[in-house]
C-alpha cells in the first residue's frame, strides 16, 4: 500500500517537487549534491561529485517523453551533455556522467533516437546521455525509505489522512509532526548510520505528504512544512549527538526548499494588488489584516534571512514597500502573532524606520496590558492558539452578538404604548421572524465549524509581555514603563521552562513546568536593564538566521530567552 501511494505521488507530481527527494537519494549514495538556478546551468538541474571524484549532471523533467516531446527538448539535452559543468567546486576540463531523469517513461522510439545520438556524443569525446525514468525513481525512493516507513494500522491511517488534506488549507502542524516523530524521531537508533538514514528518509517522505499543497501552490504551509522537518532535525541531531557531516547537507536541502517556497509566496504577493485569498464566505476586515500580517511578517523573515546569511545582501525595496504601506493593516489576534510583529520591528530597525518599529511595539505592549488585566471579559490569546483557531472562535463571537444585536432590534421595534396584553403576540414572536439576521445568523452557527473559545481564560497572565517588557528596556522606554506599571503588574508573567534544551525545537513535550510570577513592584529600572541585557544563547545558534523562520511556525516556543537573544544579535 505504501508503496502504490509512492508511486500515485510521483506519477501525478512534477520535477520541482521530486527533486528534494532524487538530492537526498545522491547524498545517500555519497554524492556531493549542487542544486543550480538560473541562465548559467546549460541543462543542468543538479549536479553531483562522487566518492570516487566522478562529476554528474542531471536534468529533471516531469512525464512521459516520446520523440516530439524529446525534439522539444533536444537542445536542453545537447547542453546538459557537451557544455562543461560551470561551477567553482568543479574542473571544467573534466567530463562528466549526463542522465536525463524523468517521472514518467520514454518510449521506444524516443530510446532509438537517443541511442543514435548516444553514438555522436561519443564520436565527438563526451559521455553518453543516461536515463532515469519511472521505474528506476521509484524503486530508489521505496528503498530510500528502507524501515522507515508506516507499518501499523493508525500509522498507515495517519499516513493516508495527510495525503488527502485540504491543500488550500493551513498546514495541520501538530499533525504532521505527530507522523514524523512517531515514524522517524522519536526512538534514537543505536547505529549511526541508522540515525543519519532516519534524516535522510524524513525528507523523502516529506516530499509526497506535501503533494495535496503542492498541487495549490500554497506556498505558506509548504515553508510551514519544512521549517517543521528543519526544527525535528535539529532536536534529533542535538539528542543523538550525530556529527555534523553526517546529516548537514540533508539540512541544507531543507534550507533551500524553505527558500524556495518563500521566494514563490514573495513573487505571488508583489504581483497582486491585494491580500485576498480563497472565498468571500467569511472573510471580513478581522481576517484579511491578519493574513496582512502573516505575509509581511514572514516576508520581513525571509530579508532578515538573506541579511543575516549574505554580507553583501541588498534589502528588496518592493518588499519595503509592501510592508510601508500596509504597516497600519494589522490585527494582533493574539500573542501567537508577536513572531510576525517582532520580525516586521527588526526588519524595520535594520531599515533605519526605528521610529515607525517602536510604534508597533508599544502598540502591542499596551493592548496586551488593557486587555488582559484579570477583571476583564476579553483578553488575548496565549501562543498555544494558533490564528486560525483564534480567527474562527472571533467570528463566532461577532455572529453571535450580530444575532444578539439582531433580537433587540426586535424588541425595540415593539410598540411600548400599547399594553401588555396588545403587545403580547408581537414579544412572543421576537425570533420567530424567517427573515430576521437573527435566524439566519443562527443557521450559520449551527451548521458551521466555527470553534467556541472562553477569551476571559487569558485574563490576568500572558506570555509575551515580559519579553516585551524588556525590549522596551533595550529601547529606553522608561517613561512608557513607568506610566503602565501598575497596569502591569496585575497580570502574571507566564512561561514554560523545558527541562531538556532540545525541546525548544518539540511541538510538544511533557518534559517540564509551568512557571508564572507577577513583575516586582516596585521595579528598579537598574534592575530591568541589567534583566534586558543578559542575553543567555538558546543551545542552537549556529544558523540563527533559520531562526527567524522558526519562530513563525512555533509561536509557543518563542519565549524570553529567545526573544533577548534575536533582538540583541541583530
Amino acid at each position: 500500500m505504501i508503496e502504490k501511494a509512492i508511486e500515485n505521488w510521483l506519477i501525478n507530481t512534477n520535477e520541482i517537487n521530486y527533486l528534494v527527494a532524487f538530492c537526498q537519494v545522491l547524498l545517500n549514495e555519497g554524492h556531493h549534491v549542487f542544486k543550480t538556478h538560473g541562465p548559467l546551468e546549460h541543462g543542468k538541474d543538479v549536479i553531483s561529485i562522487d566518492s570516487n571524484n566522478n562529476y554528474f549532471a542531471f536534468q529533471l523533467k516531469g512525464g512521459d517523453i516520446n520523440t516530439t516531446e524529446y525534439g522539444k527538448i533536444k537542445s536542453q539535452i545537447d547542453e546538459l551533455v557537451e557544455i562543461s559543468i560551470d561551477h567553482p567546486s568543479f574542473d571544467p576540463d573534466k567530463l562528466h556522467k549526463s542522465y536525463l531523469v524523468t517521472n514518467g517513461l520514454v518510449d521506444s522510439f524516443a530510446n532509438e533516437k537517443i541511442n543514435k545520438y548516444n553514438k555522436e556524443y561519443v564520436k565527438r569525446g563526451y559521455e553518453k546521455l543516461n536515463i532515469c525514468d519511472k521505474n528506476n525513481l521509484l524503486k530508489i525512493f521505496i528503498d530510500a525509505q528502507g524501515k522507515f516507513i508506516p507499518k501499523e494500522f493508525d500509522d498507515f491511517y495517519l499516513f493516508l489522512d495527510l495525503l488527502t488534506l485540504d491543500g488550500k488549507d493551513f498546514l495541520p502542524k501538530e499533525q504532521f509532526l505527530d507522523f514524523l516523530d512517531h515514524i522517524i524521531f522519536k526512538k534514537i537508533p543505536k547505529r549511526k548510520s541508522d540515525r543519519s538514514n532516519a534524516i535522510s528518509s524524513s525528507l523523502i517522505i516529506v516530499s509526497y505528504l506535501l503533494d495535496p499543497f503542492q498541487r495549490e501552490n500554497n506556498y505558506y504551509a509548504l515553508f510551514e512544512a519544512w521549517t517543521c522537518l528543519a526544527s525535528s532535525v535539529i532536536r534529533f541531531v542535538e539528542r543523538t549527538k550525530l556529527k555534523e557531516e553526517l546529516w548537514i547537507e540533508s539540512f541544507n536541502l531543507i534550507l533551500s526548499e524553505i527558500e524556495r517556497n518563500l521566494l514563490l509566496l514573495k513573487e505571488e504577493i508583489l504581483s497582486k494588488t491585494d491580500f485576498a485569498e480563497g472565498s468571500i464566505v467569511g472573510e471580513n476586515r478581522k481576517i484579511y489584516n491578519s493574513r496582512i500580517l502573516m505575509v509581511i511578517g514572514t516576508l520581513a523573515a525571509l530579508e532578515i534571512y538573506y541579511f543575516k546569511s549574505e554580507s553583501s545582501y541588498i534589502f528588496d525595496n518592493d518588499v519595503f514597500k509592501l510592508i510601508k504601506d500596509n504597516i497600519n493593516n494589522l490585527f494582533f489576534w493574539g500573542e501567537s502573532a508577536f513572531p510576525y510583529y517582532f520580525n516586521l520591528i527588526k526588519y524595520l530597525e535594520l531599515n533605519k524606520e526605528n521610529d515607525l518599529a517602536e510604534e508597533i511595539l508599544e502598540d502591542i505592549f499596551i493592548q496586551i496590558i488593557e486587555k488582559n488585566q484579570p477583571r476583564n471579559n476579553y483578553g488575548i490569546a496565549n501562543p498555544y492558539y494558533s490564528a486560525k483557531d483564534v480567527l474562527e472562535c472571533i467570528s463566532r463571537l461577532d455572529l453571535e452578538i450580530e444575532s444578539i444585536y439582531a433580537l433587540l432590534k426586535e424588541i425595540i421595534d415593539i410598540d411600548t404604548s400599547k399594553t401588555l396584553q396588545e403587545a403580547l403576540p408581537e414579544i412572543m414572536n421576537v425570533g420567530k421572524n424567517p427573515n430576521s439576521v437573527n435566524k439566519a445568523l443562527l443557521d450559520v452557527l449551527d451548521k458551521s465549524n466555527l470553534k467556541n473559545m472562553d477569551f476571559k481564560q487569558f485574563c490576568g497572565s500572558s506570555f509575551v509581555l515580559e519579553s516585551l517588557i524588556l525590549m522596551l528596556v533595550r529601547r529606553d522606554k522608561k517613561d512608557l514603563l513607568e506610566k503602565n506599571w501598575h497596569d502591569l503588574s496585575n497580570i502574571f508573567l507566564e512561561s514554560f521552562e523545558m527541562d531538556n534544551t532540545e525541546d525548544l525545537f518539540a511541538w510538544f513535550t511533557q518534559n517540564g513546568k509551568y512557571h508564572e510570577e507577577y513583575p516586582d513592584t516596585p521595579a528598579k529600572w537598574s534592575d530591568l536593564v541589567g534583566k534586558a541585557n543578559k542575553c543567555d544563547e538558546p543551545f542552537y545558534t549556529k544558523n540563527d538566521a533559520f531562526l527567524h523562520f522558526f519562530i513563525l511556525t512555533y509561536p509557543h516556543r518563542f519565549n524570553t530567552i529567545l526573544t533577548n537573544y534575536l533582538d540583541m544579535k541583530l
